[in-house]
């Protein structure tokens, strides 16, 4: 099942070349770890765009600003002003680090379950790829970082989390089965 995340698609690059000048104009630290933080700040401050086709341009609002630039300059500042390392210098051996999408995770691992168990007509890939779109759209984005494995985000949360999108994702199983679209595109 495959579903693009067309936010994260456009932090990264943006992130990417606010990196690119950034670094000739003295910018805010770089690091893995503050890259990190300001892509999933980013990422959370934006709303969800998910969808199995392109959904289309997210740079620009109707007001003619560009809502990436401004959710990166918010991160930015924020983690600019309480860097997760000594202002110094980064933090020693930086461990492994990645941006997580926690209601991606949670989602992804519900959707299937629910879809079998609800005994729908279809649980191909497209019906499954459109539940998880939809429902995903309907829930705040949550992103986080996780370093050497650890994740920053509670256990009770990630209960809440799951309680919620079970919930969202019940109903969008049955929105899908209403309309499934077997392999024509269609956003959700």
């Amino acid at each position: 099942m495959r579903i693009r995340n067309e936010v994260q698609e456009a932090v990264t690059s943006e992130v990417l070349r606010l990196k690119s000048i950034g670094e000739a104009h003295n910018s805010p630290c770089w690091c893995p770890l503050c890259e990190a933080d300001v892509t999933a700040l980013s990422m959370t401050i934006l709303p969800p765009r998910y969808s199995t086709t392109v959904f289309g341009d997210i740079t620009t609002d109707g007001n003619g600003s560009n809502p990436v630039r401004s959710a990166l300059s918010t991160s930015l500042r924020r983690v600019d002003r309480n860097p997760n390392h000594p202002r110094s210098s980064p933090e020693g051996p930086l461990r492994k680090m990645r941006v997580i999408n926690f209601a991606y995770e949670e989602g992804d691992a519900l959707v299937s379950s629910l879809v079998a168990r609800e005994d729908l007509p279809c649980d191909c890939d497209d019906c499954l790829a459109d539940t998880l779109a939809y429902s995903l759209n309907r829930y705040p984005p949550k992103y986080g970082v996780i370093r050497g494995g650890r994740s920053n985000l509670p256990a009770y949360q990630r209960d809440f989390m799951r309680h919620e999108l079970n919930v969202i994702i019940s109903h969008a199983v049955n929105v899908i089965a209403s309309a499934p679209r077997h392999g024509q595109p269609r956003a959700v």
